[in-house]
């Protein structure tokens, strides 16, 4: 209970970043992993792709060399 001189302070601003650190906070634990774990799967995928799109275009350039000479 606030008695006469105490001091309140409320933020009247919908402040979007405190609304999503709430929400993270309140997910389950469980939660919490399977989006790591999607998120690892996907980034390990884009990797895996990043690498295949190398490996595909430094064979294009050697083959490309080879040719040349």
């Amino acid at each position: 209970m606030l008695s006469y001189g105490d001091t309140f302070l409320c933020s009247f601003e919908d402040n979007e970043s405190d609304s999503e650190t709430n929400e993270f906070s309140l997910m389950g634990e469980r939660e919490r992993n399977q989006i790591e774990a999607e998120f690892k799967k996907l980034t390990d995928t884009i990797r895996d792709q990043k690498y295949l799109i190398d490996k595909r275009e430094c064979a294009y350039k050697e083959e490309v060399t080879r040719l040349k000479s």
